[in-house]
């Protein structure tokens, strides 16, 4: 048995370093009851965050094949 255990998360690009720790000590049923609270409030921020990105890509992509059907296109110049 291991008495210490290292981790390294790199932070680049989202900065989920945070989220992954937590999420190792979940896997690992080393969570305290204050980081279980943060993991908790990330993974909410998180979900509404893809919600939010799939709303958007679900209007973009409607109106992008509205766009492309419609038989006659304009496109607006500046």
């Amino acid at each position: 048995m291991t008495e210490t255990f290292l981790g390294y998360f790199n932070n680049c690009f989202a900065g989920d370093a945070p989220l992954n720790a937590l999420q190792m000590l979940q896997i690992l049923d080393m969570l305290t009851p204050s980081q279980e609270r943060k993991l908790e409030t990330m993974e909410a921020f998180l979900s509404a965050k893809q919600i939010s990105l799939m709303t958007f890509n679900d209007y973009i992509s409607t109106t992008i094949t509205n766009w492309l059907n419609e038989e006659t296109v304009s496109i607006p110049r500046r």
